[in-house]
């Protein structure tokens, strides 16, 4: 028995023995197992780490191909540009290029100072009316302390000054924001939105956009000056014979199409060779820059008014038929006529006055050559019929506008009997 009993210890014991290596192996595998779990977690995570660090360095890549495909393309395109209207869009297409934004506003400078919408995508029913003053606001602040800035480097400005800086206008929500300058005159602000690519130097990026907007603009401003003071006359501010040729040109073109009539009246100053004589030069432009300055005050908004050369001057009046043409030139000629210009009383009729023609299109002429001479002719016929009159010279009908019963029958000279 006593023998029985110690085998029975001992395989218990070997039980016992057994469970606990049994435990101790499932332990020491259950370790092993988290330990190898945690290891993939941690490597997973690594893994997702390095996907992501890629991804960010791709995004960045193509936008930097993008910035170095695009910039010299846009940069050879907005300097050759020569016209305003055009700058703006080309700055939108070039930063859809380049950053994928899903909001941009291109604002520019006004002669008072204010910031108005040039150009906008994105920002829904923002009107195109939007005005921000220097300093309020985001695109204020970028305006008035002409820095590029971060959305969030507002925040911290706020912070540091202990004073907040109001958001953007509502339906806005812009991430990067660049003032436009050229030769230390601020041109606007570029800013955009919703960037679908970042990349380190955006804001270097942004503003090498700015800047080449900016520089167009002052260009494109420069060109339409100069053009503005080629087309002008000198001495009157009106416009001079090149400038009324090419205008009065489209608008035939314009009136015809629409079969519309079109008058011309041509006028010069009576007797103004002696009035300079008498008088002398100085006084006789200044005579010419009177008579500019009426005929300024006495046309309609859409009439064409030039110098013509020496003291001849011209009026082309669209959508006006002869009734009208005359009508308005005896306006013009009254008003000169009542005119207190200096020393008038010396000349030979005792005041100052004008002579001028009248022409209509198509009666008179379909081309601006033709009715130019038609009108000369009737300003012939006025000066010979004893000055301070207008006529519609008579002469062979090329035709009648709708309406116009009396195109043709012409010949006479309307002179408006002298005021007081």
């Amino acid at each position: 028995m006593e023998a029985l009993a110690g085998l029975a210890a001992i395989v218990v014991a070997g039980v016992i023995m057994l469970s606990l290596g049994l435990l101790i192996g499932n332990s020491r595998v259950t370790k092993e197992r988290e330990f190898s779990k945690s290891q993939h977690d941690q490597g997973e995570a690594e893994y997702q780490r390095v996907v992501r660090v890629l991804d960010r360095m791709k995004a960045e890549t193509k936008s930097l191909s993008n910035f170095l495909v695009c910039m010299p393309e846009f940069a050879r395109q907005i300097n050759t540009n020569l016209e305003q209207a055009k700058v703006a869009p080309m700055i939108v297409t070039i930063l859809e290029q380049m950053f994928s934004p899903r909001q941009i506003v291109v604002f520019y400078t006004t002669e008072r100072g204010e910031l108005t919408l040039e150009e906008s995508r994105g920002v829904g029913q923002v009107s195109r009316t939007l005005k921000i003053k220097k300093g309020a606001g985001k695109i204020g602040w970028v305006a008035e302390h002409q820095i590029t800035m971060e959305n969030d480097e507002f925040a911290a400005h706020a912070r540091a000054k202990w004073s907040a800086i109001e958001d953007d206008p509502t339906g806005m929500k812009l991430d990067l924001y660049a003032p436009m300058i050229h030769d230390n005159k601020l041109y606007g602000v570029l800013a955009i939105g919703g960037l679908g690519v970042r990349h380190p130097e955006e804001k270097k990026m942004l503003k090498m956009i700015a800047d080449l907007g900016s520089s167009a603009l002052s260009n494109a401003k420069l060109i339409e000056t100069i053009k503005h003071w080629a087309d002008q006359d000198g001495l009157t501010g009106l416009l001079n014979k090149r400038a009324f040729l090419k205008k009065i040109g489209e608008k035939i073109f314009e009136c015809e199409r629409e079969r519309e009539p079109l008058s011309v009246f041509i006028l010069d100053v009576d007797h103004f060779k002696h009035y300079n004589d008498t008088n002398g030069h100085l006084a006789g432009d200044e005579v010419l820059r009177s008579v500019g300055r009426v005929l300024k005050q006495a046309v309609r908004s859409g009439d064409i008014v030039a110098r013509y050369g020496g003291e001849e001057f011209i009026v082309a009046m669209p959508e006006t038929d002869r009734e009208g043409a005359m009508n308005a030139a005896q306006k013009i000629r009254a008003a000169i006529e009542q005119e207190p210009f200096a020393n008038q009383e010396r000349q030979p009729t005792g005041n100052l006055t004008i002579s001028g023609g009248i022409a209509v299109l198509p009666t008179d002429g379909k081309s601006a050559t033709d009715l130019i001479g038609r009108a000369d002719q009737g300003l012939y016929e006025a000066k010979k019929a004893g000055r301070n009159r207008v006529s519609h010279a008579q002469g062979m009908s090329l035709g009648t506008m709708p309406g116009d019963e009396r195109g043709g029958q012409s010949g006479e000279n309307e002179p408006i009997p002298k005021a007081g």
